[in-house]
């Protein structure tokens, strides 16, 4: 048990409250209310469940990038965080994401048009769902190369 309240209802209705400190971090924990009156009649109400929370409120830092390698139909976008966090790329109404939680962050933008400008920013958010977004960042796909002449 890991908590408990006494509440007196011998005036009527009442409301309790039970404060459980020390729960660990995104945990699943079952818990009900046993009333039972002065007469030692009881009730058991079913079995509620909650996961806490994390009191993280401080977003993943940017601490390398974002940097971009092109051609003329895709780009790579590298970036670095602070701390593990997912990784996304918004660019020209567009996006590209990744949900697994890594420090390192790549993540390949495919099927651009060549000679085009693009505007992208990358944003990563921690396991607490705090996010860090960068800055507008542009990049121009290369010129496609017309095929070589034969011979």
């Amino acid at each position: 048990m890991i908590g408990t309240a006494t509440v007196d209802v011998s005036s009527g209705p009442a409301q309790a409250s039970v404060v459980w400190p020390g729960l660990a971090t995104f945990t699943q924990h079952d818990w009900y209310v046993k009333v039972t009156d002065l007469e030692g009649n009881s009730q058991i109400s079913p079995i509620s469940r909650f996961t806490t929370g994390s009191d993280d409120t401080t977003p993943p830092t940017i601490t390398s990038g974002p940097s971009v390698d092109f051609t003329d139909h895709e780009a790579t976008i590298t970036w670095m965080t602070d701390e593990p966090a997912d990784s996304r790329v918004d660019y020209d109404g567009s996006y590209v994401s990744e949900s697994t939680l890594v420090t390192s962050h790549s993540i390949t933008l495919t099927g651009l048009t060549a000679g085009t400008e693009y505007t992208y920013n990358v944003t990563s958010t921690d396991s607490s769902g705090n996010p860090v977004t960068s800055s507008d960042y542009t990049f121009t796909t290369t010129a496609e190369q017309p095929p070589a002449a034969p011979p």
